[in-house]
C-alpha cells in the first residue's frame, strides 16, 4: 500500500511539516478547516488507526499532545480538537484542529473560494465560485455568516477583513458586518484614521482615543459602530501595519476617563 501520506513521509512530494520523529510526522492539512489544522500520521502504513498496537497508539497521543500545546500558544483558539475520520486517505491519521466553536470542527462545512451577491430590482441572488449555473435567491431579512481560515483575511470588493463576516439582506440593501475583537479592530482603525508612518506616540494617542470612542457606542442591534467617518474610519486589513498593531498592543485596555467615568463627550478638530 502506497498512499499520498507515504509519499510525504518519504519526501517524494512536499508538505509543510511542523514536527517529526522516527515514528510519526505532522504537517498542515492542504484543505484546513481552521488556521493551524494539521494531521498526525504514523510512518507505519496502516489503514485504520485502531489497528495499531497499544504502544503505538499511546505514542501517537503523546506526540499529538506536544503539537497541541504548541498550537494553543500560537493560534487564536479556545482549544485544539482531535478528530479521527480516515475515509479520505487509506493511511491512519489524526486531525488536530484549533477551534473557537463546534462549527469549526465540522467537515461538512462548505469550503469555497468566493461568493457573489447581486441586487437587481426586487431580487437578491447568490452564487459560489463564479458558478452561475446554480444561483440562489435570497429572501428579505435573510442572514448568513462567512468565515475563513486564511490569515490574509476575507476579500470584500477591494478590501480585506479579519474575523468573520455577517451578511444581512435588508430591503434594498446588502449589509456586511465585520465581527472581531476590539483590539484587532483598533489596529486597523489607527491606520485608517491617521498615517501609519507618523511617530509611534501619536499612533498610541490615536489608539487610546479610538478605543474610548468605540466603547461608548451602543450599536443598533445589527452592528456596534459604522466603518465610515460617521463614527470611525475602518478600512480592514489594508490599514493594519506592524506599527499600528504595536501602538494598540502597548496601550491595550487603556481608555480616557473623567472622574473615573467614561462619560464625557468626544470632540474632534480637523485642520487641512
Amino acid at each position: 500500500m502506497s498512499t499520498i501520506f507515504s509519499k510525504i513521509i518519504n519526501k517524494e512530494i512536499p508538505s509543510y511539516t511542523i514536527a517529526e520523529n522516527e515514528n510519526f510526522i505532522s504537517f498542515l492539512d492542504i484543505n484546513p478547516l481552521t488556521v493551524g489544522h494539521c494531521l498526525v500520521v504514523p510512518k507505519i502504513e496502516t489503514d485504520y488507526l485502531f489497528d495499531l498496537d497499544d504502544s503505538y497508539l499511546k505514542e501517537i497521543l503523546i506526540f499529538s499532545k506536544k503539537i497541541s500545546s504548541s498550537l494553543s500558544k500560537t493560534v487564536d483558539c479556545v482549544r485544539v480538537g482531535v478528530s479521527v475520520v480516515g475515509l479520505e486517505v487509506p493511511h491512519a491519521h489524526l486531525h488536530l484542529i484549533p477551534f473557537i466553536n463546534e462549527q469549526d470542527m465540522s467537515f461538512s462545512n462548505k469550503r469555497i473560494k468566493g461568493l457573489t451577491l447581486k441586487k437587481q430590482k426586487n431580487r437578491t441572488t447568490l452564487f459560489f465560485d463564479k458558478n452561475k449555473k446554480k444561483i440562489y435567491d435570497l429572501k428579505n431579512e435573510e442572514k448568513f455568516v462567512v468565515r475563513s481560515s486564511d490569515r490574509r483575511g476575507i476579500w470584500v470588493g477591494q478590501k480585506r477583513y479579519a474575523g468573520e463576516l455577517k451578511i444581512y439582506i435588508l430591503d434594498n440593501d446588502i449589509l456586511v458586518v465585520n465581527v472581531l475583537g476590539i483590539e484587532k479592530y483598533l489596529s486597523s482603525v489607527v491606520g485608517s484614521e491617521m498615517p501609519a508612518k507618523w511617530p509611534l506616540e501619536a499612533l498610541k494617542a490615536q489608539a487610546i482615543a479610538s478605543r474610548t470612542y468605540a466603547l461608548k457606542q451602543k450599536g443598533n442591534g445589527i452592528y456596534d459602530i459604522d466603518s465610515t467617518n460617521k463614527n470611525q474610519v475602518y478600512t480592514g486589513l489594508e490599514a493594519r501595519t506592524h506599527k499600528t498593531a504595536r501602538a494598540v498592543n502597548s496601550t491595550r485596555s487603556i481608555v480616557l476617563t473623567y472622574k473615573n467615568k467614561n462619560s464625557f463627550k468626544m470632540s474632534f478638530y480637523l485642520r487641512s
